[in-house]
């Protein structure tokens, strides 16, 4: 498949997903997330290239935590909805501590990301402590949302840090693929606690925008480099 095609049918996705979000039922509009993400999962095994199998075992804890969220409103399977995907974010955190090299780490972007940090652990907390009022009667769930939350905070270190050392359409397609999918996570919790629709439609661009920088990432070949511009 061309670079065009995938293009083509990203966008095509893209707005059939957001159709499914703005009128569809909410078991039509999981049905098709779910179809979304195993269309890019059978996507992934027409490339081979290093790390790939990272990725698509990555996809796999993500294909079944879209079946969990059929019944997501049951607190049990909220939990192994975000306890799945912990997995397959780990998978993922295996490709960029490879690619991480702390001699290399440019400070400012330490510091830059250690702020981003503190940020999104106070945005978590306040998460937190709204949720618990909502499940009261679930202790383990607030221990669920905060290790989901950081570990994707640690993960986009990482990605970001081997972004910034070792630049390359690769790394840069990881990276997309990586903040993608955190922010999409992030904007999928906050759409359905505050029931805000342009969060969940939000989510549903970044969901699908992750996917297509996933393939992406994986049909790239070449490594040409970039110019660090922070050195």
């Amino acid at each position: 498949m061309s670079k065009k095609t995938l293009l083509i049918l990203t966008i095509l996705i893209a707005i059939v997903n957001f159709i499914s979000v703005a009128y569809f039922s909410l078991f039509a509009n999981r049905l098709i997330r779910l179809l979304t993400i195993l269309f890019y999962f059978v996507l992934l095994f027409n490339f081979h290239q290093k790390y790939s199998k990272y990725v698509r075992l990555a996809f796999i804890p993500f294909i079944i935590s879209s079946v969990l969220v059929f019944n997501y409103e049951n607190v049990l399977f909220n939990c192994l909805t975000s306890l799945v995907k912990i997995v397959g974010y780990l998978l993922l955190f295996i490709i960029a501590i490879k690619k991480f090299n702390y001699s290399k780490t440019n400070k400012l972007i330490f510091i830059f990301f250690m702020f981003l940090a503190l940020l999104n652990l106070y945005a978590l907390s306040q998460l937190v402590h709204f949720v618990e009022h909502l499940n009261s009667d679930y202790p383990l769930h607030r221990y669920v949302i905060y290790t989901h939350g950081i570990v994707l905070l640690i993960l986009c270190f990482f990605t970001g840090n081997a972004n910034f050392t070792k630049p390359s359409k690769r790394t840069l397609y990881f990276s997309l693929m990586v903040f993608g999918f955190a922010f999409s996570d992030l904007s999928a919790v906050l759409a359905y606690y505050f029931d805000i629709l342009p969060l969940s439609i939000f989510h549903r661009f970044l969901f699908v925008f992750s996917c297509y920088y996933s393939v992406r990432y994986i049909m790239t070949r070449d490594y040409p480099k970039v110019k660090n511009y922070l050195k």
